[in-house]
């Protein structure tokens, strides 16, 4: 594996999702979390064919969930990556482009998955010789990045420490918007 592990993760933030009422729901979440780290692991490894199968049963176990899951989004972007790590540009392609549009639907234009959707997008464009496209999707990337890194500096939540410094401390326990 020559590119950094670039996954979509889902941590505590889908704990929420997961937890429902519904024992077929929560079943569904099990079967979507087995699949989804049994890919991750084969990826890990170079076992491209078997992560293959299992983020495309993390799909199938995500669809399930409604086509604007963010499930689907990690298990699109996950396939995608396994796609791309392969040589298979036209196949990772549509998969970037439809994880993409979920997250962006979902978690709005400026959230920080947004910005790292939009990043595994421009390199997938860039290996295609897709320079132009590529930049203008890193470019929206950066602006997320530098737009929330500005209401970070701003926010209440975390205070300076050091009238000179502009490196901030966090006071609270904010939820990490880094993943979904």
């Amino acid at each position: 594996m020559n590119q950094p592990f670039r996954f979509l993760l889902f941590a505590a933030a889908i704990g929420g999702l997961a937890a429902s009422n519904s024992a077929i729901a929560q079943a569904t979440a099990t079967e979507w979390d087995k699949h989804n780290a049994s890919g991750t692991a084969a990826y890990q490894h170079g076992r491209y064919i078997e992560a293959e199968k299992s983020f495309s049963a993390a799909v199938t176990e995500a669809e399930k969930f409604g086509a604007q899951n963010r499930r689907l989004a990690t298990s699109l972007n996950n396939l995608g990556a396994n796609s791309e790590e392969q040589g298979k540009y036209a196949e990772a392609e549509p998969l970037y482009k439809h994880s993409l549009q979920i997250c962006q639907k979902t978690l709005g234009p400026n959230h920080p998955q947004v910005a790292t959707s939009l990043e595994n997008y421009a390199e997938l464009l860039y290996k295609t010789n897709r320079s132009a496209e590529a930049s203008k999707l890193d470019q929206q990337a950066k602006a997320i990045r530098d737009s929330r890194l500005a209401t970070r500096e701003n926010n209440p939540r975390y205070a300076v420490s050091g009238k000179s410094s502009s490196r901030h401390t966090e006071i609270s326990n904010p939820t990490h918007d880094s993943q979904i």
